[in-house]
């Protein structure tokens, strides 16, 4: 394998996996305010801005993909494999919630129920770990950590609610 396509391999692999780990921080800061770790204004704050950056770079990564090793045959890519497949309907929703990430757009849009609609992240996330899971340069290791992180995030979602105590 040549240089140039190794690190072809590397730049899109970097940056969905960084699309990925933005999208499981942003899900984190819900958890951490659940337990009381993270503060209401770091939950607003952040948690807009990882899923921002998160389809930031799952764009950036669909880009790389497109300009280097699929092209040329990208529609062959998504009608035979189910990697690419899985990795564009999850790249679909995170355009759409990010799409819904902006007041002035949404009202433009007339989109009633946004937060209904952002909960389609946790679909998204699960869709891009199968898609990093099923993709041919995956690493089982890496992606079985990420699936523990993840799941650990949901358990701790469905934790009641305790109030952030005042120091």
């Amino acid at each position: 394998m040549s240089l140039v396509i190794v690190q072809q391999i590397w730049a899109c692999r970097l940056s969905g996996y960084a699309a990925l780990l933005l999208l499981l921080g942003s899900q984190s800061l819900g958890a951490g305010r659940r337990l009381g770790w993270v503060s209401p204004k770091i939950h607003l704050r952040w948690r807009r801005r990882l899923g921002i950056y998160s389809a930031l770079m799952a764009s950036l990564h669909l880009f790389i993909a497109w300009r280097t090793f699929l092209s040329g045959w990208l529609v062959d890519a998504l009608r035979e494999t189910p990697w690419t497949q899985i990795g564009l309907v999850a790249w679909c929703i995170l355009l759409l919630l990010w799409l819904t990430s902006y007041p002035r757009l949404v009202r433009l849009l007339r989109v009633h129920s946004w937060s209904g609609l952002h909960k389609l992240a946790y679909p998204a996330t699960a869709l891009a770990l199968l898609h990093a899971l099923l993709a041919p340069w995956s690493e089982p290791r890496i992606h079985l950590g990420l699936l523990i992180l993840w799941t650990g995030l949901l358990g701790l979602r469905m934790l009641p609610w305790r109030p952030i105590l005042k120091r």
